[in-house]
Order: C-alpha cells, then structure tokens, then sequence
C-alpha cells in the first residue's frame, strides 16, 4: 500500500485515500504500528486526508479516525478536519 501511495498519490482521491489509511493499520501488526505512526507515508497520507476531508463520506472519515486511534497517529489537524465533517453532515440533516 506504501509503495502504491509513494508512486502514485498524485492519482490518489478521498476514498483511496481513506482505503489506504484503514488497510495499513488492519494489516499492521502491533509492532508495526508506532513505526507507520511515525513515518513519510503515513504523515503524508494523513496530510492528504486532511485536505480532503470535505470530500469524504461518513464512512470514510469513520475508517479514518480509527486508523488514526489504531495506530496512534496524533494528528490534530486531521482531528478537527474530521470533526467539522461530522458536525457538518449533522447539521446538514
């Protein structure tokens, strides 16, 4: 999924972008985890979900606050993009 993510972000929308985060951290195991947390890719994917956010739909934006608690991503600024989604969506009903 890295290298998929490495080579080709630039083709990469908002539910490929969700896909990829929730799939790193189901397929990661636990040992695996702080490293992702901490790496290029995930920082850049998760960059990449924040600017997307307005694009993503419940269950992304779901799928991707669970990566983020999954893997122990502390990533503020994806937080409160996540929030405004949600609190959007509602306010939308």
């Amino acid at each position: 999924m890295l290298r998929l993510w490495e080579h080709h972000e630039h083709v990469f929308d908002a539910v490929n972008v969700a896909t990829a985060l929730h799939r790193l951290a189901k397929r990661a195991h636990a040992r695996e985890r702080w490293g992702l947390a901490r790496g290029p890719h995930v920082r850049g994917l998760c960059a990449e979900a924040t600017g997307r956010m307005g694009e993503f739909n419940p269950q992304n934006v779901a799928n991707t606050v669970w990566t983020l608690a999954t893997l122990g991503v502390m990533d503020e600024e994806l937080f409160w993009a996540a929030a405004r989604q949600v609190t959007e969506g509602i306010l939308d009903l």
